[in-house]
């Protein structure tokens, strides 16, 4: 019997490298998402490296995409910041993000359609450190474990069942 699996609704990806301190955090934010919460069907959580060479489909087919980025805003570190639609191209062109050409790089080989950009989110945290071999900083760790409750409020608001891993479901 083959299974087939339920069509990418959401994909929530984290983008950057964690070799680079607060690089990152997109990565880490959606490990904690999926460590902390319980991911339904329909749902994909990933990041660019996990995620490979069906990254660019997987962008292509998913009806919308959260995406989870270090930023370099000149906001103070730490600082959370949420992008949507057509924003997310005009950051980027400003190279505010950390590693900037990773994210365009994924977004130009997705072969966005501008009409598919309204339903991208870009959620950003300032970096304070991107040194190599350096850790998230004491300004960014607690901030992606934030935005990882953040993000599952989200899905909920998308209508989606994301409860918290270890309850029991009554009934």
């Amino acid at each position: 019997m083959v299974r087939r699996e339920l069509p990418i609704q959401v994909l929530v990806l984290g983008v950057g490298d964690v070799n680079k301190g607060d690089a990152g955090v997109g990565v880490r934010t959606v490990e904690i998402l999926a460590r902390r919460f319980q991911i339904p069907p329909g749902i994909q959580v990933g990041d660019n490296v996990s995620i490979g060479k069906g990254l660019s489909a997987a962008i292509a087919n998913a009806k919308r995409v959260i995406l989870v980025h270090a930023l370099r805003a000149g906001a103070e570190p730490g600082s959370l910041l949420k992008l949507v639609g057509k924003e997310i191209p005009d950051y980027i062109n400003r190279q505010t993000t950390v590693d900037t050409d990773v994210l365009s790089t994924i977004l130009t080989q997705s072969g966005i359609a501008p009409e598919q950009l309204e339903t991208m989110t870009l959620y950003g945290i300032e970096a304070a450190e991107v040194d190599a071999g350096l850790p998230l900083s004491g300004e960014v760790a607690p901030q992606a474990a934030r935005l990882a409750n953040l993000l599952a409020e989200e899905l909920e608001r998308l209508g989606y069942t994301v409860p918290p891993r270890g309850l029991l479901s009554s009934g």
